[in-house]
């Protein structure tokens, strides 16, 4: 088991959708999201309806995912690197990446990854955690590859050159 992980709204709503949030806590130490992920994932998707929102909360009601404030310090330094960038985070992005500062920030947005990053905040991505998944023996390459599939399918979007790389490097595991 490695660090603790902070999750942004798309990964994990992503990893709700193909049922594979059971398996961070094999992966992590702790897993944590910040206020606002709260409320866009669960709140917001609870209200419109969506298939994920109920099992993040039955994650977060069994203890599986921590909701985590960051201290407003944390937060204005992120901000800063973002302005430094001339990036505009949302505010989920901007609280979880003040959040990963002893973590892994997971998150699939290149602009949180570039700020994250200039303020030595660990990251990765969705495809980098399947590749991980699969090479600790957690879940096949078949499972990898149909949840790439799947999220795919409901929206996740994904450079050509990343979902060739991420094909190449599960045939590697």
């Amino acid at each position: 088991m490695t660090l603790g992980v902070v999750l942004d709204t798309g990964p994990l709503i992503r990893l709700a959708q193909v049922k594979l949030l059971e398996k961070l806590n094999e992966v992590y130490s702790e897993i944590s999201i910040p206020p606002t992920v709260f409320r866009e994932a669960v709140t917001i998707g609870l209200e419109l309806g969506f298939e994920d929102a109920p099992i993040i909360k039955q994650a977060i009601d069994e203890g599986l995912i921590k909701v985590r404030s960051p201290s407003e310090e944390r937060v204005a330094r992120v901000q800063a690197a973002s302005n430094t960038f001339g990036v505009d985070l949302g505010l989920g992005e901007t609280e979880a990446i003040a959040l990963g500062s002893s973590n892994v920030l997971l998150t699939d947005d290149e602009s949180a990854m570039l700020v994250a990053k200039s303020i030595e905040v660990k990251t990765g991505g969705t495809p980098s955690l399947l590749i991980y998944m699969v090479s600790e023996d957690l879940i096949s390459k078949e499972e990898a590859v149909e949840a790439m599939e799947v999220m795919i399918e409901k929206g996740f979007w994904l450079s050509p050159r990343i979902v060739h790389r991420f094909h190449k490097l599960i045939e590697e595991v």
